[in-house]
């Protein structure tokens, strides 16, 4: 009794295949960095640190419904009752996509990438006369193609896709971004302080020698 079927006994077959050209991911990393004693004990760093990654591994939909492809008079179903909503009676997805009968396909490749630069800067006071501190402030900026993680879904590449979907140029305008791990402005501040001699003999031993310490980080970002 087809009726009462609950679901498809053959359903439609849908892929994740990896490209075959397998590159291993690539890091060129740079710095240069600039140290300064301005007062005594008193230290200041400023430095820019940046770095390059290509090659990454990337996930796209390459059989996407095309864009507006339920819109067009050729893809509508004529077993379908006519819709006031546009789309409303098209034809099954799997029936639009480039690659029809098959659902969807997520292709692996390695044509993600991604970048980081930053200004560090700090100010540390070495320890004396029972005292030492440090200042640290980053101000980065982390950009990657699509997103940090190999699950992150981008748009197909127009060049790999049996149906023109996106330019390279648009492609990189919708997926290139922050990073969701970036955070431009960081500061981390911390202290150490040892505590005077306070007396001698017994209360000696439980009032001397302590160290009074603290750290404060703060950041901002997506």
């Amino acid at each position: 009794d087809l009726a009462s079927a609950t679901g498809d006994p053959d359903p439609t077959l849908s892929l994740n295949p990896s490209a075959f050209d397998f590159k291993p991911p690539k890091i060129y990393s740079w710095n240069v960095g600039f140290q300064h004693k301005l007062i005594k004990n008193i230290i200041f760093d400023v430095a820019y640190v940046g770095s390059e990654s290509k090659d990454l591994l990337r996930r796209w939909q390459l059989n996407a419904v095309p864009l507006g492809a339920k819109f067009l008079p050729q893809n509508q179903d004529p077993t379908r009752a006519p819709s006031a909503v546009p789309g409303a009676s098209a034809l099954p997805d799997d029936l639009l996509r480039p690659f029809p009968g098959y659902g969807n396909i997520q292709m692996w490749d390695y044509s993600s990438s991604g970048n980081y630069h930053a200004i560090q800067t700090s100010i540390n006071r070495r320890f004396d006369n029972g005292v030492m501190f440090s200042a640290f402030y980053v101000f980065s900026k982390a950009l990657t193609l699509e997103n940090n993680n190999d699950f992150a879904q981008g748009g197909p590449p127009a060049c790999q896709c049996s149906q023109p979907q996106f330019s390279e140029e648009e492609v990189r305008r919708l997926d290139y971004s922050y990073a969701p791990y970036d955070r431009p402005h960081n500061v981390v501040l911390n202290f150490i302080y040892q505590m005077p001699k306070v007396s001698s003999g017994v209360l000696g031993a439980l009032g001397n020698n302590w160290q009074l310490s603290g750290i404060y980080p703060w950041s901002r970002g997506v």
